[in-house]
Formats: C-alpha cells, sequence, structure tokens
C-alpha cells in the first residue's frame, strides 16, 4: 500500500500557504520535518534568508545539518521549480539540516538531485510571492539576503482528512 501524502498548513505574517509533501519520494525528510510541525518547532521562527528571484529559507538559522540532529541525505527526483520545498544543507549531497527548508521562487536545474527537494505549495503561493518580495539587507557573510522585516511563522499544523 502506498503511503498518502502529508499536508500542513503554514500561517505566516504574510498570509497562509498550504503545502503537501511527499511521503514516498522523500520518507525521511517527510517523517523529520512533520516530527517538527507537530511539536510546534517552526511556530514562531522566521524566514532569515531571501534571494531574490531564488528561494525563501525559514526555520532555525542555529540548525545547520552538522551534527546531532542532521538527517541524511536522501535526493529525490523532484525538480526545484516555483513552490517547491526542499532542505536546507551546507553543501550539496551533505546532510541536510534538521530544522532549515527553503521554498523555491524560480527555477535551479543545478539544485535538482543535490537537495532533498520534499513537497510543494498547494495554495498560497502569492504568500510566497509576498514573503519574496520583502526587502532585504547585507548579512553578516555578505550575502544580500538578510529581511529587513521580520517574516514570521505564526503557525504550522498537519492537515488531517
Amino acid at each position: 500500500m502506498e503511503e498518502k501524502n502529508r499536508v500542513v498548513r503554514m500561517e505566516t505574517s504574510k498570509g497562509t500557504m498550504k503545502l503537501e509533501l511527499y511521503a514516498t519520494r522523500a520518507p525521511k525528510t517527510v517523517e523529520r520535518f512533520m516530527t517538527a510541525v507537530n511539536a510546534g518547532k517552526y511556530d514562531g521562527l522566521k524566514f532569515h534568508r531571501i534571494i531574490k528571484d531564488f528561494m525563501v529559507q525559514g526555520g532555525d538559522p542555529q540548525s545547520n545539518g552538522m551534527g546531532g540532529g542532521s538527517v541524511k541525505f536522501e535526493g529525490s527526483d523532484v525538480k526545484h521549480i516555483p513552490g517547491v520545498i526542499s532542505m536546507a544543507a551546507q553543501q550539496a549531497h551533505v546532510d541536510q539540516s534538521d530544522m532549515q527548508f527553503f521554498i523555491m521562487t524560480s527555477t535551479s536545474d543545478q539544485l535538482d538531485g543535490n537537495y532533498t527537494a520534499f513537497g510543494h505549495v498547494t495554495k498560497g503561493m502569492e504568500v510566497l510571492g509576498a514573503i519574496a518580495a520583502t526587502p532585504v539587507a547585507q548579512a553578516p557573510w555578505g550575502e544580500c539576503s538578510r529581511p529587513v522585516e521580520d517574516v514570521c511563522i505564526v503557525k504550522a499544523s498537519e492537515i488531517l482528512d
């Protein structure tokens, strides 16, 4: 019997998105993400990195995929197109973060097969666009990606049918 995809309602300070997660394509990643969602670990966290015409990144920035809580790289056959959700990692093919994810705002073929894409936005692409349109400033590491205003995940919760 094929496992059913999981669904998350993500309320943000810019509106609400609905996410569908691919339980059979990236089972460990989906399970880890859902454990954090159901424990309320994303509630109150920020989208702390926004790169224009690329992606928005949220979750716990202290969770970098190095050490105790990281998840082994699963890969996936999902293309990194607008609305696709993927797990952050220090670099391609390494252990991924246990709490940081990013949502694509454009297509990026170079990420395909290198980062674990595990779901997509099914409702609220306009919310993703509003998050992506948040003005940014230079981050301490030199990248112009730090939002100048807080964009928060108010609450993430699983939708059960």
